[in-house]
């Protein structure tokens, strides 16, 4: 029997992001840039699984938002393990809806981002998530990306 090899995650290239809402969306993938990976967009958790399953061997890591349409970013999270278990997962939202807490807690996630976030804890734990740097909770810079609906 022939098995395919998995590509070391400190070889793979590519990050998913999947936002619906398109601000967040675009600054997300423009550090993803920056960092030197190619950045995934997408806009629902339907799409972020279809694409995920497509580029899992070049996948580093997964940001999700929680609150999208079609699937939500938890359901999706879920999806996407059960396809590749070692793609690091990342879910972000504005607030975390109290009915969701059993379901994030049988997630194996690599962090989580509360918007508003930093642009430096977004790099770190997109480094972090993609298994080649540190990540400190927490860490805030002057520097950060506002909710579009918070100003």
């Amino acid at each position: 029997m022939n098995v395919p090899r998995q590509t070391p995650l400190t070889a793979r290239r590519m990050v998913l992001v999947a936002d619906d809402e398109k601000a967040i969306q675009s600054i997300v993938t423009r550090v993803i840039t920056q960092l030197g990976f190619v950045a995934l967009p997408v806009s629902d958790g339907a799409t972020a699984i279809i694409t995920a399953a497509a580029h899992r061997a070049n996948l580093a890591c997964a940001i999700l938002d929680i609150m999208m349409p079609i699937v939500n970013g938890i359901d999706a999270a879920h999806a996407i393990q059960q396809l590749a278990p070692d793609i690091g997962i990342v879910l972000m939202s504005g607030a975390i809806p109290r009915d969701c807490a059993d379901d994030i807690a049988h997630l194996r996630l690599v962090g989580m981002l509360n918007k508003p976030f930093s642009l430096k804890a977004l790099q770190e734990l997109i480094l972090h998530a993609a298994g080649g740097g540190t990540y400190a909770s927490g860490n805030q810079t002057p520097a950060t990306i506002t909710h579009p609906a918070t100003g």
